[in-house]
């Protein structure tokens, strides 16, 4: 095989989240991943900001409000994480104010976006499907397609 390009991941997973018209101007994009996660701040559907973080949700599901104490307190600890990644890029990049937060990842679920919302004070968190964003149908019990899809829209 010949390499005629390698591509990080944070890329490819900013691609799968992004339709080919961007929501808006100031964007951010948030992978909850199995193993680790990534924030990406995004103008104009051009990734200007990538920070990976090392909080992973393999086998637990992101429930604030979780009868699991692991997954609520996994899910608060990423919460902290987010905001304070969050408040450094906006810091780095003066004058980026996000008009939406996107979350995606098979570990997100709809209380953890409302978790987000109120936490990081922000007008909307919206958790996306990649899939469904580029109208694709593909059904996989195995999940964590999205960096994948990325690098085929490339």
């Amino acid at each position: 095989i010949q390499i005629s390009a390698i591509e990080p991941a944070q890329i490819a997973l900013e691609r799968s989240a992004t339709p080919r018209l961007a929501p808006c101007d100031a964007a951010v994009y948030v992978y909850a991943g199995r193993i680790s996660s990534v924030l990406t701040l995004s103008w104009k559907g051009n990734g200007v900001f990538y920070r990976r973080m090392s909080l992973g949700f393999e086998n637990l599901p992101l429930e604030p409000d979780s009868e699991n104490e692991e997954a609520a307190a996994r899910s608060v600890a990423f919460v902290k994480e987010l905001r304070l990644s969050l408040q450094f890029a906006l810091s780095q990049i003066r004058g980026f104010e996000p008009e939406s937060v996107f979350i995606f990842g098979s570990a997100v679920s709809d209380g953890f976006c409302s978790l987000m919302k109120e936490t990081l004070s922000l007008p909307s968190v919206i958790r996306i499907d990649p899939m469904r964003v580029h109208g694709l149908e593909f059904k996989s019990e195995a999940g964590n397609w999205d960096i994948p899809l990325g690098l085929a829209l490339r």
